[in-house]
């Protein structure tokens, strides 16, 4: 694919740049017109339809404000891209100009095979990314496709239910558990909007492709963030090696301009590195926080329901 295609060896995170790009973050400081409409788009049909939702006991109230928590989460790295681009992007052109300057020929090819190393890593993650996003989206289409095939010859009049994405699991086995396991698996509601998605066919395509356009923010948001992230921690401690390589290379009679290059490009790392902080601070405190609330919830969850296996028990006791 061209879009992985890589022409300069020494690039720095390519792939994440054309990410940011391909989600509306250019570099340029024009209206960001499609990376608000999905923010307003996911806004609208993912973070209210569950506000809405009816809440009939406590293990509903408590799936739903977990749910509500990793949408929540999924967001604030939305909109945390938009806040961390200009400190992204000035710590990818300082990063680039380091990796420009002439090295010796060792610290050179270093330089290409590490380069090449991130991005084979942020090619990778693109693409698992791709495929799993491409099972998530088209397995529940073909089980509804063959469930509209079934209700079709039905005779009985009672009709099957669509298959919603989040409740595919017949049939698939462990592939279940990494749909689980993968972030870009929503917990999608049962319902949108109070429509009647699982029995009327024209409210499941509405449905589907509402969860096509949202699993496609979903999964892009947190690529791109995964693959910039990633990349700018490696190619920062690549030019970090980079200087211990030049000190290294010190011995003997050093002349003061072999010093004053050393100590520049010394001092450029560091600077690098403190640029580094600074852009992934919002970042890992969005995905400190969330993640501590999730686990939270995922506690008082299990204790819920042991408490609630215990009555239960007690109850049969009786």
């Amino acid at each position: 694919m061209k879009f992985f295609q890589i022409d300069d060896p020494r690039e720095v995170i390519p792939i994440g740049c054309r990410l940011l790009q391909l989600f509306g973050l250019g570099s340029d400081d024009k209206l960001k017109l499609l990376y608000w409409v999905q923010c307003v788009f996911y806004f609208v049909f993912s973070l209210i339809p569950r506000v809405l939702m009816e809440i009939p006991d406590t293990v509903t109230l408590l799936r739903l404000v977990s749910e509500l928590t990793f949408v929540s989460y999924l967001y604030c790295q939305i909109l945390g891209l938009y806040f961390r681009r200009n400190q992204l992007y000035r710590l990818i052109g300082k990063l680039q100009t380091c990796c420009d300057k002439p090295y010796a020929e060792k610290i050179v090819t270093f330089i290409e095979r590490s380069i090449a190393k991130i991005n084979k890593l942020s090619v990778t993650c693109c693409k698992y990314f791709l495929f799993a996003f491409t099972l998530y989206c088209t397995l529940p289409l073909i089980a509804s496709c063959a469930v509209y095939v079934r209700n079709l010859h039905n005779q009985t009049g009672a009709q099957e239910e669509y298959i919603i994405s989040s409740e595919m699991k017949y049939g698939l086995g462990g592939l279940h558990n990494v749909f689980k396991l993968f972030l870009i698996a929503l917990f999608l509601i049962s319902s949108l909007y109070y429509l009647d998605i699982r029995y009327d066919l024209l409210y499941y395509a509405f449905y589907t492709v509402i969860i096509f356009l949202l699993t496609v923010t979903s999964a892009l948001s947190l690529c791109v963030k995964d693959v910039v992230d990633v990349s700018l921690i490696n190619t920062t401690s690549v030019m970090l090696e980079v200087t211990a390589m030049q000190i290294r290379q010190l011995r003997g009679r050093i002349t003061e301009p072999e010093l004053t290059i050393v100590i520049d490009s010394h001092q450029e790392t560091l600077q690098c590195a403190n640029n580094l902080q600074d852009a992934l601070n919002l970042s890992l405190l969005i995905q400190l926080t969330f993640c501590s609330a999730i686990w939270c919830l995922m506690l008082f969850y299990i204790l819920l329901m042991v408490c609630m296996l215990c009555e239960l028990k007690m109850y049969k006791l009786n």
